[in-house]
């Protein structure tokens, strides 16, 4: 079995080095933007040799694995590989795309038909450690691997090791030829090969999201006596919106919240339950499975991610890098009131999305109360992010990001 491939990288990271997977874009990027002076020296000893023939060429790169471990490939443009000595104590970055994308796009690219292909794999031929075939879960399986969407988290993945822009390589090495068209009975042994990397990609696409809406505890909807409820989202303004409702929607349980006695309990008959008493900030709350929610729209404020996540650190005095790592691990800052996404309120049916601080007074007007100031602004000094960071940032709240654009196309229509 071939061993397998990784770049290295100026980080504490490596990049396994999969077909169709970005791996042409990622090698000249690394080449460009972390090891120029590898492209240099390959370009260098080429003009001193007056130009080679192509076994010449061969003869260089075999020189140069030897002394560099260089991939064989773009002599002038290739990053030093890693040896498997030198992953101890690395992450392992993977990036994992559609398996069955990849399957047709790598069997155009090396122009084989999908029958053969499926049959070579399948009885354990020479493709299996072909790299354009070989699964990402030769890699993901490894102690320390970190696998990403491809191609939706590649620019997050190479933030991570210092590529500032794929650029024009990003379309370098495109499918040339034809897709195949595959039959049912191929598609179903495609997947079966392919298992683990299906899983994999499945868990990466659901991730943060999926399984928060199966937790109870996670919706905080103030209620409101129009037709809606408004979702309770931390550094959203969510101190100010409660704030106004209690005085100019709900004064009764604002002075119900008052006493001493915390206990859940009706503020008037026919009224909603009010959840948590011991502040008296807090209007009545509903939850989706309560009788008051049905039919009510749900009225969310979405602010840009990356200020809302600054926002938050200060909020909850975290730093930046910790709250990303928990986040990426789904950790329990995904239900933390400050951090937790936006997008758990936006996939109701009766969502209705509102740019905040953009459109706060067409929000306000919507829920009944009158335009307010800012409340519970964070007091610290805001965190500066790296770029790598920021990408990071917004590929944990990519839900956030498309409802964020949304609910700005929605503000420019009201201007």
């Amino acid at each position: 079995m071939k061993p397998l491939r990784f770049y290295k990288t100026k980080t504490d990271a490596v990049i396994a080095v999969l077909g169709k997977c970005g791996s042409t874009a990622i090698s000249r990027a690394l080449a460009r933007d972390v090891f120029p002076e590898h492209g240099e020296e390959t370009k260098k000893r080429s003009r001193e040799n007056g130009g080679m023939t192509l076994g010449e060429v061969i003869g260089l790169v075999k020189e140069l694995q030897e002394e560099r471990e260089v991939q064989v490939a773009n002599v002038d443009r290739s990053p030093p590989h890693a040896t498997t000595e030198e992953l101890h104590g690395k992450r392992i970055l993977v990036p994992v795309r559609d398996p069955l994308e990849r399957f047709l796009s790598a069997c155009a690219q090396e122009q084989l038909d999908p029958a053969f292909v499926l049959n070579d794999l399948e009885r354990g031929g020479h493709l299996t450690e072909d790299f354009h075939f070989r699964p990402a879960a030769d890699y993901t399986r490894l102690p320390g691997a970190v696998p990403f969407r491809f191609p939706e988290d590649l620019e997050w993945m190479c933030a991570e090791v210092g590529i500032h822009s794929l650029g024009q390589d990003n379309k370098h090495n495109p499918d040339r030829s034809l897709k195949p068209i595959l039959s049912d009975e191929q598609i179903a042994r495609v997947e079966a090969y392919y298992d683990q990397d299906l899983t994999t990609r499945e868990q990466l696409m659901g991730a943060n999201y999926e399984w928060c809406h199966e937790a109870d505890a996670i919706y905080r909807m103030f209620d409101t006596k129009s037709n809606a409820v408004v979702a309770a989202i931390g550094k959203c303004g969510s101190t100010a919106v409660g704030q106004a409702l209690l005085e100019d929607v709900w004064p009764s349980a604002k002075e119900r919240n008052r006493q001493p006695d915390s206990k859940p309990r009706k503020v008037a008959p026919g009224e909603p339950q009010v959840i948590i008493a011991a502040l008296d900030n807090l209007p009545p709350q509903v939850q989706p499975w309560d009788p008051e929610f049905a039919g009510k729209d749900v009225i969310v404020p979405v602010r840009d991610p990356v200020e809302r996540f600054v926002s938050a650190c200060v909020q909850e005095s975290i730093d930046p890098e910790t709250a990303l790592r928990d986040l990426e691990a789904g950790g329990e800052l995904l239900t933390n009131y400050h951090f937790q996404p936006a997008a758990v309120y936006a996939v109701f049916d009766r969502a209705k999305l509102y740019a905040f601080p953009e459109a706060i007074d067409s929000m306000c007007e919507r829920i009944g109360v009158e335009p307010f100031g800012q409340l519970n602004a964070s007091s610290g000094k805001k965190p500066e992010l790296t770029r790598a960071q920021e990408v990071r940032v917004k590929a944990v709240y990519r839900e956030d990001i498309e409802a964020r654009q949304r609910a700005m196309e929605n503000y420019h229509k009201t201007l």
